[in-house]
């Protein structure tokens, strides 16, 4: 059976999903503010492949994992509150909008149903142009690359899991397919406007970026004693740099980016060094008393709907 007790609690995590979060909204309330405010859906995708990892890697390894009560769990968690918004912003546009516009948010809000609106959207046009303001649904192209991720995710996971065991030669493996879609992202981002345009919604753009946080997921549960064993000095320095990977790719990376590419490794490599570095519960690590503030960590509690109604 799944739980979330699995794993300890990470209050930073959530503080985490804050900053993540709240790039988002900003972002999308005003460009200028936070120009790189996008960059928030990277960092929830190395949360979510470090938890979901963390998760089913111990089940697998203590012989329990239940694909069946994985997915279930996985839809009782995301699957409500996403219909409940997905069925209110159908019967506003019902009212509201002209013919045309209506039969495409049903397409798009059938294609939220089945966990391809990324799919959608790639073949609608620009994330960042104008008339994507004036698409409803446009936000729920993230939940659709994280429930695709979920579908090959585990099973790929126990595969290798029974091959090679929790072992750096699975962390090889797992580098390796990292740096492959890292370069991947490279050659769709030499091509066509349109192809690059297309590409910023799919799966293969930012499965590397989920595969980093399944990576540290593995790290820490194969080297568990080593992280414990982290001088105080030696976790500020990895937080302040996870810190200013993260907070620099908010104002330095802008919609005119080649984005994805090896520019997304700034909020992906600086989150999962944040998340690295609260592992050992250290009180004495700055950054990370700052992500665990109450306030960071209720926002971060309330990510999940904050990110499904602001849009």
């Amino acid at each position: 059976i799944i739980v979330m007790s699995a794993i300890k609690y990470n209050p930073h995590i959530d503080g985490l999903r804050a900053i993540a979060v709240l790039s988002v909204v900003l972002f999308h309330m005003n460009a200028q503010w936070l120009p790189g405010g996008f960059v928030g859906v990277d960092i929830f995708f190395v949360i979510s492949g470090y938890l979901i990892t963390s998760i089913i890697s111990k089940q697998i390894t203590a012989n329990t994992f239940s694909l069946w009560e994985f997915y279930n769990r996985r839809a009782k968690r995301i699957l409500p509150a996403l219909y409940v918004m997905v069925i209110i912003s159908l019967t506003i546009g019902y009212f509201t909008f002209l013919p045309n516009h209506l039969a495409s948010l049903g397409l798009s809000a059938a294609s939220t149903f089945a966990f391809v609106s990324n799919i959608y959207f790639a073949n609608a046009g620009d994330y960042f142009s104008p008339k994507s303001e004036l698409w409803p649904l446009l936000h729920t192209w993230s939940l659709a690359v994280e429930e695709q991720f979920y579908i090959i995710w585990p099973s790929l996971l126990s595969l290798l899991l029974l091959r090679l065991r929790l072992s750096n030669r699975l962390l090889m493996l797992l580098a390796l397919i990292i740096s492959v879609c890292m370069f991947t992202s490279l050659y769709q981002l030499s091509r066509s406007n349109y192809a690059k345009q297309a590409f910023y919604y799919l799966l293969p753009a930012r499965f590397g970026e989920m595969l980093i946080g399944a990576f540290l997921a593995l790290y820490a549960a194969l080297h568990s004693e080593k992280i414990q064993k982290h001088t105080t000095i030696s976790l500020n320095i990895l937080a302040f740099i996870g810190a200013a990977l993260t907070i620099s790719s908010l104002f330095f990376i802008t919609k005119e980016s080649n984005f994805p590419g090896l520019l997304v490794l700034l909020p992906c490599i600086g989150s999962a060094l944040l998340i690295y570095a609260g592992l050992p519960g250290n009180k004495h690590v700055l950054a990370i008393r700052a992500l665990e503030l109450r306030p960071m960590v209720f926002i971060g509690l309330l990510s999940y709907s904050l990110y499904l109604w602001h849009w």
